[in-house]
């Protein structure tokens, strides 16, 4: 159940800086590693999963960093199939 918030948080930070310029990769990453390590540490925190071990935290951290790349790839693709219907 808790595996849910750092998904739903990684496509919102996706979906965030899918507005960035794409030159702008470096700001896109060191965004979406500091989130994705609060978010992480959050979630794990948050299920108990922290007092077991730190490993669950980069776990919940990883799938923020899946999620959020995965989105921001979806909307750079439906970006450029929209752009070239409308020529």
């Amino acid at each position: 159940m808790y595996e849910i918030i750092p998904l739903f948080a990684g496509v919102l930070i996706g979906l965030g800086l899918a507005r960035v310029r794409p030159r702008d990769t470096r700001f896109r990453v060191a965004i979406v590693a500091v989130l994705a390590a609060v978010i992480g540490l959050f979630a794990a925190w948050l299920s108990g999963e922290l007092a077991e071990s730190w490993a669950f935290a980069l776990w919940d951290g990883a799938q923020v960093v899946v999620a959020a790349t995965l989105t921001i790839l979806l909307m750079a693709r439906l970006g450029q199939r929209n752009t070239a219907r409308s020529h």
